[in-house]
C-alpha cells in the first residue's frame, strides 16, 4: 500500500513539472511575440504623410506644400528664445596649429571631456578646444607654450576669449 502512495506521489511531481515547463515555454512565446509586434509597428511607420487625392485635388494639395515651403525662411534666426551662452573659465596649456590655436590639457568645472580610442573608449579624459579671438585683444601668440586661464563663451568646442590670464611659464608637469 505505501509503495502505491509513493509510486503516486512521483507521478504527481512529474505532472506538475510537466506542466510548469509548458506554462514557462508559453510565457516566453508570448513576450517573443509582443517584442515582435512592438518591433513591426516601430519601424514601419512612416513619417511622410500620404497623398490619395486625385486630379484637381492632387494639385491643390501640391500647390499648398509648395507654399508652405517657401513661407518658411531657412536663414531667419531665433531671436528672444534663444539663450546666450553663459561664460566658463577652462584652464589649459595653449598651442599653436598652424593659424589656429588650441587649449591641450584642459581642467576645470566646464571643460569638455572626451574618449579616445587608445582606452577603448572606456575612459574620458580632458578634450582640446579651438580658441579664437578675432579682436587680438588677448595677444595669444604672446602665451603659446604656457598654462593659462581662458574665460569665454564655449560653443561647440571653440572658445570665444573674453580674458586670458597665465598661471605658469610652462605647461610641463
Amino acid at each position: 500500500m505505501k509503495t502505491m502512495l509513493r509510486f503516486r506521489k512521483i507521478l504527481r511531481s512529474k505532472k506538475s513539472l510537466k506542466m510548469t515547463l509548458a506554462l514557462r515555454a508559453a510565457a516566453m512565446g508570448v513576450i517573443v511575440m509582443a517584442f515582435v509586434v512592438t518591433a513591426v509597428k516601430m519601424f514601419s511607420h512612416d513619417a511622410s504623410p500620404v497623398v490619395s487625392a486625385k486630379g484637381a485635388d492632387a494639385k491643390v494639395e501640391r500647390a499648398a506644400m509648395v507654399t508652405t515651403a517657401t513661407d518658411a525662411d531657412p536663414l531667419e534666426l531665433p531671436k528672444a528664445g534663444a539663450p546666450r551662452p553663459s561664460p566658463v573659465t577652462i584652464v589649459g596649456c595653449l598651442e599653436r596649429d598652424d593659424d589656429r590655436f588650441k587649449l591641450k590639457d584642459t581642467t576645470g568645472e566646464d571643460a569638455p571631456r572626451a574618449r579616445s580610442w587608445k582606452s577603448g573608449f572606456l575612459k574620458k579624459s580632458s578634450a582640446s578646444l579651438a580658441v579664437s579671438d578675432p579682436s587680438n585683444r588677448a595677444k595669444l601668440p604672446s602665451h603659446v607654450g604656457q598654462r593659462v586661464s581662458v574665460t569665454g563663451t564655449l560653443v561647440d568646442r571653440e572658445v570665444q576669449v573674453r580674458s586670458l590670464q597665465r598661471l605658469a611659464a610652462s605647461c610641463g608637469n
